[in-house]
C-alpha cells in the first residue's frame, strides 16, 4: 500500500485537497495547474503534487495525471475547476462567468472529454466562492 499526503496551497484558506485535485476514476486523477507568474510557489506546489502522482500504484493500474488550469485568484477569491460533485449520471462543474468564461469553457470541455459518459452540467459558483464556499462543500451533507 502507498500513500501520499499532499500539501495544501499556499494562501488557500480552507485547505482542502478539491481545490486542486479530484479522482475521476480508481486510476485518474486530475491536479489543477496554476499560471507561473499569477502564483509562482503554488504553480510550483501544483507541478510536484502531480510529478509524486504519476504512476502510482492502484488497484486499476499505475495512476494517471491529467491537469486543469485553475482561474487566478489575484482578486483575493480562490476558484476551482476540481471541486466538481458526481451525481445520477451527471458531474456538476463549477463555473464562473463574470470571471473567467475562457476558462470555463476549457474546463467543461476537459471534463466532457473525460466523463464522456455522463452529462456535463455547468453550476455558476461566483457567488459561492465569493462568500467562501465551493460546490462540493455546500454538498457535502445533502442526505441521500
Amino acid at each position: 500500500e502507498t500513500a501520499l499526503l499532499v500539501p495544501t496551497l499556499a494562501g488557500e484558506p480552507s485547505g482542502h485537497a478539491d481545490m486542486f485535485l479530484t479522482f475521476l476514476a480508481p486510476d485518474l486523477v486530475v491536479v489543477g495547474s496554476m499560471d507561473q507568474a499569477a502564483d509562482e510557489e503554488n504553480a510550483a506546489l501544483l507541478d510536484k503534487i502531480a510529478e509524486d502522482l504519476e504512476a502510482m500504484p492502484t488497484l486499476a493500474g499505475p495512476l494517471r495525471v491529467e491537469r486543469i488550469g485553475q482561474p487566478d485568484h489575484d482578486d483575493g477569491v480562490w476558484r476551482t475547476y476540481t471541486s466538481v460533485v458526481f451525481a445520477n449520471g451527471v458531474v456538476l462543474v463549477p463555473v464562473y462567468p463574470d470571471y473567467c468564461p475562457d476558462l470555463d469553457a476549457r474546463a467543461l470541455d476537459f471534463y466532457r472529454k473525460h466523463l464522456s459518459e455522463r452529462e456535463i452540467v455547468p453550476i455558476d459558483c461566483s457567488r459561492l466562492v465569493r462568500n467562501g464556499t465551493t460546490l462540493r462543500s455546500i454538498t457535502l451533507t445533502v442526505p441521500r
